[in-house]
């Protein structure tokens, strides 16, 4: 007799994907600007499992190891943006909605560095945002980063969006610049604006 164990619920995982066309991205500071490929979003995924987000993010060209800035940018984001409720925090711009967490992946010219970033306390400038240092993992076209669901506050759904921006100077998360350029932007409703829920 063989006895069959069932799995637990809590490990089965959940997941949601986007895609979007290659070749939309665009500079919208100088638009006749060639956009490399590595900011040109193609697709991007969430899963939790366990209690652990994994997040990719897979672009239209190999992401190089040190990618070259196109005119005033200095920075570099490939983000994932969450909105888990309500909450303040006009970072990511992209169609209609505010997210309350990010995870961020920069280059800024010397290093790359992946991070989340909580500002569901957020009410101003001056107030702390919380940050989590996360494993990043490059590979040919595509990013890989993995952040613990606590550090969310666990949410059962949210909606989300994925994309790409430059930044004039490092630590725009922390500041109030708003010298960005947005590239690409992947999960979002074209006609409303709205994003993608997940799971989905």
């Amino acid at each position: 007799m063989v006895l069959m164990l069932a799995q637990p619920a809590s490990a089965a995982s959940l997941t949601g994907s986007v895609e979007d066309p290659e070749g939309d991205a665009i500079w919208y500071v100088h638009k006749n600007q060639p956009t490399p490929g590595y900011l040109d979003v193609v697709g991007a995924t969430i899963t939790l499992k366990q209690g652990m987000f994994t997040m990719t993010m897979t672009m239209a060209a190999d992401i190089p190891d040190e990618p070259a800035f196109v005119k005033a940018a200095h920075v570099y984001w490939w983000e994932w943006a969450f909105d888990t409720g309500p909450g303040f925090y006009p970072i990511f711009p992209f169609g209609s909605t505010w997210e309350e967490c990010a995870v961020i992946i920069e280059w800024d010219g010397v290093e790359w560095s992946a991070d989340l970033y909580d500002w569901t306390s957020v009410q101003n400038w001056k107030d702390p945002v919380l940050k989590y240092r996360l494993p990043l993992s490059i590979d040919g076209d595509q990013f890989m980063v993995e952040a613990e669901s606590i550090w969310m506050g666990n949410p059962d759904t949210f909606h989300w969006a994925a994309g790409t921006l430059g930044w004039m100077s490092p630590g725009a998360a922390t500041t109030a610049s708003y010298a960005w350029w947005h590239f690409d932007g992947a999960g979002i409703d074209e006609t409303t604006g709205e994003w993608t829920l997940w799971p989905g």
